[in-house]
């Protein structure tokens, strides 16, 4: 694998409003499967889904940028936590959070093959938005 674990994870969730699409593409298996339990519901998507998606995203916000809290890697499986921010087109000096993510990702070929994420609107709870290593104490809370 030229690419790590760890770089391919990192490269698919860091598009933005702006990046070329090409890079996100890169990463993803012709038959990638991702099972999304949101707060929508239970969703499974394809490559061309997965793609369309990111760009209804990036047609919605001025910005879009994604804040990765946690990334476990072991071979070809990755875990992660992240968190999206955007700048609505209404308010361009405001960054806010719009969701978090926890995902389990396996790799066939070099590419994300297989996902299982869950999402949640985000907040601006502090928990919510650091990572362990940055949490106070329990008995600095």
């Amino acid at each position: 694998m030229s690419e790590t674990t760890k770089a391919i994870v990192k490269k698919f969730y860091a598009w933005n409003s702006e990046g070329d699409i090409d890079e996100t593409k890169s990463v993803l298996h012709d038959d990638i499967v991702l099972y999304w339990n949101s707060t929508k519901g239970f969703r499974k998507y394809g490559k061309n889904q997965i793609l369309d998606l990111i760009n209804d995203i990036r047609s919605e916000y001025r910005e879009v940028r994604a804040e990765i809290t946690h990334l476990i890697t072991e071979e070809d499986r990755a875990a992660v936590r992240l968190t999206y921010f955007v700048v609505p087109f209404e308010n361009p000096d405001e960054e806010v959070p719009l969701v978090h993510f926890m995902a389990i990702w396996e790799l066939k070929d070099g590419k994300l093959f297989k996902g299982y994420e869950m999402s949640y609107l985000a907040d601006e709870t502090p928990e919510n938005m650091i990572s362990f290593s940055r949490l106070p104490e329990p008995e600095e809370m």
